[in-house]
């Protein structure tokens, strides 16, 4: 295995590891998937956009105890190829956030059945109510944005997992901190 195989290695088994004995159906249909895939790891042009320039002041407040997810999604984080603005409303989103598929149809670890990656989003950056047809995840690492998915509104917090359904309108807002 080569070094970059070995850091999805590494990455995988902390989300695993990270994600511990949650209870929720589709999450250890997730957990088996991402334990059973092959590490044939497709190499990319790393990419940094305007927005990473907060992935390591991101990265340096995850708390303590995870901080092993947060090093190796660093690791990868610098290996990667990110994008500004997936929903190509100019003006809207650009310069607020950034994402990564790591592992998915398009990630660098191919995987038809789901998609992994990593997310930031900036300070002070209200990401406004949509829906995928997708079913998510959120785990956070740092911040407490605040956020809405359907008619729930809460604080997130580091170690939360978040989750929407399918269709589910989501909003999120971060604060400067």
């Amino acid at each position: 295995m080569n070094s970059l195989s070995n850091q999805f290695d590494r990455f995988s088994k902390d989300i695993l590891r990270a994600l511990g004995d949650r209870k929720c159906p589709n999450l250890v249909t997730l957990m088996t998937v991402l334990s059973e895939l092959s590490q044939i790891v497709e190499p990319t042009v790393p990419n940094k956009t305007v927005s990473c320039s907060w992935l390591d002041k991101a990265f340096d407040k995850t708390p303590t105890d995870l901080s092993y997810l947060a090093e190796s999604a660093r690791k990868l984080s610098d290996q990667a190829c990110w994008q500004e603005s997936q929903r190509n409303i100019p003006g809207v989103f650009e310069g607020g956030y950034a994402f990564v598929a790591l592992i998915g149809p398009e990630g660098q670890l191919r995987s038809n059945e789901f998609k992994v990656g990593l997310f930031i989003q900036q300070p002070d950056t209200y990401y406004p109510p949509h829906a995928h047809d997708a079913e998510e995840f959120y785990f956070l690492l740092s911040g407490k944005p605040k956020w809405r998915a359907g008619k729930r509104t809460f604080t997130a917090s580091p170690g939360d997992l978040i989750h929407h359904a399918p269709s589910e309108v989501h909003s999120m807002e971060t604060i400067n901190e």
